[in-house]
């Protein structure tokens, strides 16, 4: 896959996140922000962002890993 088709791919897995959970992830993953920052600016406990991180890093590896199996 080309760089390009790569980044469309992982937009696509993103976009198929719940809005709250793809903002969180976003958050942590692409602008740096800890657990505890994200918390602060979205109103939760860090507890709950952390939660929102564990289902999101999931779900990703849920749809990459059968992507992956309809390839075999």
């Amino acid at each position: 896959m080309s760089a390009q088709q790569n980044i469309h791919h992982i937009d696509e897995i993103l976009a198929a996140l719940p809005q709250k959970m793809r903002h969180i992830f976003l958050l942590n993953r692409v602008h740096g922000r800890s657990f505890s920052e994200i918390a602060a600016v979205m109103g939760i406990s860090s507890r709950a962002v952390a939660k929102h991180m564990a289902r999101a890093v999931a779900a990703c590896e849920a749809r990459i890993g059968s992507e992956h199996d309809d390839t075999v």
